[in-house]
């Protein structure tokens, strides 16, 4: 196959200013025209190829050893040899998820059908004396005190029996019958909480930002720098936890250890403060995410539950 030569072009085909060299002096666009040619087609995948790769070679290592450093350099426009911080945080949050999924798939699940005779006695203990009465036949009775069918066509079939005043509000209906799908498909359930959860970690990152714009606001420094060091820590968290589905359990103890240490030190070396300064800011950063990080968690399981099918 015959290709032909590559043409210099009078302007840019990008941005439409006039060129000068071999490069366009506003945009950077190389000045080829490259619309006959397939091997510019191949040539500028391998060089994108050739690229991320030793972008991301470059950017392992430190983000794994050296605290803080990514943040820096990327702060004072060190940024050619890195990932971009965006681009990091996705490919570093994409390999966890589909290795979690991964396990998640492999991993045996047993749901009983129905509750065990002493698991039927144990739970009637907790409930108060007016609740213990005899169980219908077809119905099992939960610790909560609330006495259900064993399967969700007879929770409707039940409901619908009764007076309309007597049966359940329509949000705890809805709960109920979700709560049977859920049951019957664990599998399903944990494959839309895996579709979820990345959603709201990805909230996350602009809370974490804005509560170290907090914490640090004598700092004066721009809230996008915060948000750089919020993608830097998440893609952190990501890499170690993939890391750990290939490591033996002893790691994993070592790299929880490290996960701690590492964000302490990273805040160190970012913000520049003290120990016991930012020891203090660590406490205040760690109890005021983990809170909303839970509740990020159950918000993806309720998600999850009310919109199964």
């Amino acid at each position: 196959m015959k290709f032909e030569q590559l043409k210099r072009l009078d302007r840019c085909l990008n941005c439409g200013a006039e060129e000068i060299g071999n490069y366009c002096p506003q945009c950077g666009q190389e000045n080829e025209d490259k619309t006959t040619s397939v091997m510019s087609l191949i040539r500028d995948f391998l060089a994108d190829v050739a690229s991320f790769d030793s972008k991301l070679v470059h950017t392992v290592i430190p983000l794994l050893f050296r605290p803080g450093f990514l943040t820096n350099e990327y702060n004072q426009g060190k940024r050619v040899r890195y990932l971009a911080p965006v681009k990091m945080y996705l490919v570093m949050s994409l390999f966890f998820f589909l290795f979690l999924a991964r396990d998640i798939s492999n991993t045996p699940i047993k749901i009983n059908a129905t509750n065990t005779k002493e698991e039927i006695a144990k739970a009637k203990k907790e409930i108060n004396d007016n609740l213990n009465k005899e169980i219908p036949k077809g119905m099992t009775i939960r610790p909560s005190g609330v006495i259900l069918p064993n399967t969700e066509a007879e929770y409707v079939k039940a409901q619908n029996a009764l007076p309309p005043k007597e049966r359940d509000s329509t949000i705890k209906h809805l709960f109920i019958v979700q709560a049977y799908k859920a049951k019957s498909d664990p599998r399903g359930l944990m494959r839309g909480v895996l579709d979820n959860v990345p959603k709201g970690m990805f909230v996350l990152l602009p809370i974490f930002a804005l509560i170290l714009k907090i914490i640090y606001v004598r700092s004066k420094r721009l809230y996008v720098e915060h948000l750089i060091f919020s993608l830097h820590c998440h893609a952190f968290v990501f890499l170690i936890f993939t890391l750990d589905f290939w490591m033996p359990n002893a790691f994993r103890a070592i790299s929880t250890l490290w996960m701690m240490i590492y964000l302490f030190l990273a805040m160190k070396n970012v913000y520049g403060q003290g120990i016991i300064k930012t020891g203090i800011k660590y406490v205040i950063l760690g109890t005021i995410y983990f809170t909303i990080l839970t509740f990020v968690i159950v918000g993806a399981l309720l998600l999850t539950m009310i919109t199964m099918t």
